[in-house]
């Protein structure tokens, strides 16, 4: 999981681990591509308005193996070229706030 909002963070963690999901974090988009980068993930969600990197979502997004990790874009809102950018480059979209 990859967001830089600590609640929202823990919320989204608690939820894939009461699943019976293993779920690391990254509070920032650098921290995001390294983990990204060294690690094999099923699953990546990541926030689209990362406070460090306006574009950061993208670049965590652009450094997964795609063959191997479903990404998952977190969003308060998307409108526009930003759904096509998104659903271009994300295999889901989840807006933000959530109802577990």
């Amino acid at each position: 999981v990859v967001e830089d909002n600590d609640t929202i963070l823990q919320i989204f963690t608690r939820i894939l681990e009461q699943a019976g999901f293993q779920a690391d974090q990254a509070s920032s988009a650098e921290d995001g591509i390294k983990a990204i980068s060294s690690n094999s993930y099923n699953v990546a969600l990541i926030d689209m308005r990362l406070r460090d990197d306006s574009f950061g979502g993208f670049r965590v997004a652009e450094a997964a193996d795609r063959t191997k990790t479903w990404l998952v874009a977190i969003s308060g809102s998307y409108l526009g070229h930003e759904e096509e950018e998104l659903t271009s480059r994300f295999d889901e979209v989840v807006e933000k706030p959530i109802s577990a």
